[in-house]
């Protein structure tokens, strides 16, 4: 049976507001479309969707490398003086290596920087005295070297700067290790210079 002219006109406008209706709400289809992209969950619910910059780095990266460097505060510098102050008390002996048996002052800096750094320094202080690079007296620094002339003869005398104007080292015969003020007048009338010890790498 035909179909008249006003009943086609009729359907056509049914089936664009059925279209219509449809585009109006994607959410109830379960469709999400967005930037040009579509997604749909599991439940037919619009999933959200977030976007991130290709440059970002989630925030918990930097605060465990924070967490790292607060974790490394033994430098090599406390290496070097904390292993010197674990010979305060030892015993002065010529020639001496150990704190078992005693240190002379190049004894004990050579095992000391050997100890901390790994680093093999020469054996007497003149010839220490000849190694790393000058430091005036006013750039000081803990872990520097000291020398001093104690037997009538320059650099015959080495300690290791600890800061605030104090060093440590073996002193004498008869002596033991301590800590003494460079301000005093005896080791400021013997006070020959200093040096800096750059080990390669730090351990």
């Amino acid at each position: 049976m035909p179909i008249s002219r006003h009943l086609r006109c009729a359907l056509a406008v049914t089936i664009i507001s059925i279209s219509a209706s449809s585009l109006a709400a994607p959410n109830e289809s379960g469709l999400n479309i967005a930037n040009g992209s579509l997604r749909m969950d599991s439940t037919g619910q619009s999933a959200p969707q977030t976007t991130m910059p290709l440059n970002a780095t989630p925030s918990t990266q930097g605060t465990a490398q924070s967490n790292v460097a607060a974790t490394q505060s033994t430098t090599l510098t406390d290496k070097i003086i904390n292993t010197a102050m674990n010979y305060l008390g030892v015993p002065y002996r010529r020639g001496g290596n150990s704190a078992q048996e005693g240190v002379d002052c190049s004894g004990l800096v050579q095992q000391v920087y050997k100890s901390s750094t790994g680093m093999l320094l020469p054996r007497t202080a003149r010839e220490m005295s000849q190694s790393g690079e000058k430091v005036i007296l006013q750039a000081l620094k803990p872990g520097d070297l000291v020398f001093f002339n104690t037997l009538k003869r320059t650099f015959s005398h080495v300690g290791i700067y600890i800061g605030n104007g104090q060093f440590v080292h073996a002193p004498s015969s008869g002596g033991e290790v301590r800590v003494e003020s460079m301000e005093s007048r005896y080791w400021q009338a013997r006070y020959n210079g200093s040096r800096r010890i750059q080990p390669t790498t730090e351990q």
